[in-house]
């Protein structure tokens, strides 16, 4: 296991800190954008919610998509459970994306199925995450359990 925590970084951990970097910066942008002027995003909202069935549930849980987004925004920007929010960013891009075209807005339905393809790359080239918090805390558990097996070994050798 010790192959996967190396010290060194190559150009596809950097290019996959710029896609994440880029990627969270534009979330939390575009979370901003809409937390800032909520009324004209939550009048956006409710034109969706007209209809009956799934497009009516989305409208009424898209109030507070912009703070979900922020949140994942911020956590895929600084590298912490970079995985996990990937995971739950793309479900969440998935369900946007078939909102917004079967509401017939198929030019922000594109624009969304472009982000979910930058996640799901990320997602797929997990292992090159290296300059963020998750490898950081990785490498300390691994130093960590590291110098535990060594103590052990050393009181297993002094007692006999």
């Amino acid at each position: 296991m010790k192959h996967l925590y190396q010290t060194q970084n190559d150009q596809f951990s950097v290019a996959y800190f710029c896609l994440r970097t880029i990627l969270g910066a534009y979330l939390i942008y575009h979370a901003s954008l809409n937390i800032f002027d909520f009324d004209a995003f939550y009048l956006d909202s409710i034109n969706y919610s007209n209809k009956t069935g799934f497009q009516n549930l989305l409208g009424v849980v898209s109030p507070f998509l912009p703070f979900i987004e922020l949140f994942i925004g911020v956590l895929i920007l600084t590298g912490l459970y970079t995985s996990v929010c990937l995971r739950w960013s793309i479900i969440l891009g998935i369900l946007v994306t078939i909102f917004l075209h079967a509401s017939g807005d198929y030019q922000a339905a594109l624009s969304h199925t472009y982000l979910i393809v930058a996640k799901v790359i990320l997602v797929s080239n997990l292992y090159y995450n290296r300059l963020s918090v998750d490898y950081y805390q990785l490498w300390q558990v691994y130093n960590e359990t590291e110098s535990e097996v060594v103590e052990e070994y050393i009181k297993y050798e002094t007692i006999e």
